[in-house]
C-alpha cells in the first residue's frame, strides 16, 4: 500500500528521498526496540491494556494539538489568502529545532531546508519507530505530524515522505514480526486489495486540498479513533460487549466517512478545474 502511494506522490513531487532515507536509519532501530517491548509485555500478560492506554493518551494529545493548530492555520490562510505550497509552517519551535548546532548537517531542498542537523530526522525516526514496533501503526499517524510541527516540512511532502519511509520500515517490521510468528498474511492481503485503490484517490486529492485542511481532517480521525479505543477499553473493563461493538462501528464509521468526504471534495475539485480549463480555452 505504501509503495503504491509513494509512486503516486513521487510523480507529484511530494517525496523527499534524502529525508526519508535518513529517517529509515533511526526507524529500523526504533522498530526493533518496540518489538522487544511488546514481546516482553506479552510475556508478562498485560500487553493489551498497556497498548490501549498508550493509544488513548497518544491519540487524544496529538489529535487535540493538531486540531487547534490546523484551525489556526486555516484562519490565517483565509485572512491572508496564503497557502502552504512553497513551504511548511515555520513556528518558533521549528526555528529552534532547525538551528540546533550538532554536526554533521544535511540539506533537504525538496523540503525547503538549507541546513539541518542529521540527528533531528534520525531522532524522529527512532521515536516513531518505537511507536510503530509497539503499537503496530506504521508510525505514520505520529511521524507525519512530527515532520510538520517539529521540522516544518510542507504537509504534502510530509505525507509523501512518510509513505516512502514506511515502505522500508514497514517491510522490516513485518519481517521481524513474521520471524516471531506474529503476522496474519490473509488479513494483510485483503486489506491491500482495498487500499491499492483508495491510495490513488487519497494521493491525488492532496493536489486540491490545502495542507491545513488535510491536517484538520487527520486530527478528527485521530481524536475519534482515540474515543473508539477508550470506549472499547471501558467495555472490556465493565464486561459490556455492546460497548465494544459501538467502538468498532465508530472507528469504521469515522474512517469511512472521512474517506467519503475526501473523495467527494476531490471529485468536485476535478470538475471545477476541468470547467476552468474549458473556460480558458473558450477565451483563447
Amino acid at each position: 500500500s505504501a509503495a503504491i502511494s509513494t509512486m503516486k506522490h513521487r510523480k507529484l513531487g511530494h517525496v523527499d528521498l534524502r529525508l526519508g532515507i535518513m529517517m529509515v536509519l533511526g526507524t529500523v532501530a526504533g522498530v526493533e526496540a518496540g518489538k522487544h517491548m511488546i514481546l516482553f509485555l506479552e510475556g508478562v500478560g498485560n500487553v493489551d491494556s498497556v497498548v490501549r492506554y498508550v493509544y488513548i493518551a497518544l491519540l487524544a494529545g496529538l489529535g487535540i494539538y493538531m486540531l487547534m493548530e490546523a484551525r489556526k492555520a486555516t484562519s490565517v490562510h483565509a485572512i491572508e489568502g496564503s497557502s502552504e505550497s512553497s513551504g511548511g509552517e515555520i513556528t518558533p519551535l521549528v526555528l529552534k529545532i532547525r538551528s540546533l548546532k550538532l554536526p554533521p548537517y544535511i540539506s533537504l531542498p525538496v523540503s525547503g531546508i538549507e541546513r539541518l542537523s542529521i540527528w533531528i530526522p534520525l531522532g524522529i525516526g527512532f521515536v516513531t519507530g518505537v511507536l510503530a514496533g509497539l503499537l503496530g501503526v506504521g508510525g505514520g499517524f505520529i511521524r507525519m505530524p512530527a515532520l510538520v510541527y517539529l521540522m516544518g516540512i510542507p504537509t504534502v511532502v510530509a505525507v509523501g515522505t512518510d509513505l516512502f519511509e514506511i515502505i522500508i520500515s514497514g517491510s522490516y517490521g513485518a519481517f521481524t514480526y513474521a520471524m516471531a510468528g506474529r503476522v496474519e498474511i490473509l488479513a494483510a492481503v485483503l486489506i491491500l486489495i482495498g487500499s491499492s485503490a483508495g491510495v490513488q484517490i487519497g494521493a491525488t486529492a492532496t493536489r486540491y486540498i490545502q495542507g491545513a485542511n488535510i491536517r484538520q481532517y487527520f486530527s478528527f480521525v485521530i481524536l475519534l479513533a482515540g474515543v473508539a479505543v477508550a470506549i472499547k477499553e471501558i467495555g472490556f473493563i465493565l464486561s459490556l460487549a455492546w460497548l465494544e461493538t459501538v467502538a468498532i462501528y465508530l472507528l469504521v464509521g469515522v474512517a469511512g466517512g472521512m474517506a467519503l468526504l475526501i473523495t467527494v471534495m476531490f471529485i468536485k475539485a476535478k470538475i471545477s478545474s476541468k470547467g476552468m480549463s474549458y473556460a480558458e480555452k473558450m477565451d483563447h
